[in-house]
């Protein structure tokens, strides 16, 4: 769902600069950021976040990632977040924004803080992770209902395998979690309906 800074689409897209390229945000991509934002198919910012492991000093990616958050708040869209080897910066960035538009934690697969995920009252997006994760019926089974989400994040893979997946974890029929992924869709990515 992530947007290219020069292609504006009129597709559902989300838009940011991403933890690996933050050396890259500036005043000049805030103003583009901005601009794309006024597409009604971009229905939230993001890949946003922090990488510990990859990408520039954490202090320059905290600083576009802050900066990217305001434009969020401003433009009153939810956050994809990207977030590797670096929880905790994470959330103590969003504890002291207390941002009031969603957080969705994407390519979750962390089962060591996914209640401290929970608890920052941020949404969880699985992918292709499910399919392999050792400890992926801990983690369905922490998720509340009304806090997921599922993605391919343009993985060689069908979104379908991820639904069979999680409905099997889950102990409930597909058509049951399309129901619920579906509503969780739509109060998360408010713009949908308008894209």
């Amino acid at each position: 769902m992530q947007g290219h800074e020069n292609e504006p689409t009129n597709k559902f897209h989300s838009l940011g600069i991403h933890p690996w390229d933050a050396e890259r945000f500036s005043l000049s991509h805030e103003q583009l950021i901005q601009n794309v934002l006024d597409f009604p198919a971009c229905l939230a910012i993001g890949e946003v976040g922090l990488d510990g492991l990859k990408g520039p000093d954490l202090e320059v990616q905290k600083a576009a990632f802050i900066a990217q958050i305001n434009i969020s708040e401003e433009y009153q869209l939810p956050v994809i977040i990207h977030c590797v080897k670096a929880w905790n910066e994470l959330k103590t960035i969003k504890q002291s924004l207390n941002p009031t538009q969603k957080w969705i934690y994407h390519g979750f697969a962390q089962s060591a803080i996914v209640n401290e995920v929970i608890q920052q009252g941020m949404m969880i997006s699985l992918g292709s992770a499910m399919l392999k994760h050792p400890k992926n019926q801990f983690i369905v089974d922490a998720i509340p209902d009304d806090r997921l989400l599922l993605e391919t994040d343009d993985r060689d893979i069908e979104i379908i395998e991820i639904y069979e997946t999680v409905a099997r974890l889950k102990q409930i029929s597909l058509q049951e979690l399309t129901t619920l992924v579906t509503k969780n869709f739509k109060n998360t990515f408010q713009k949908w309906h308008i894209g």
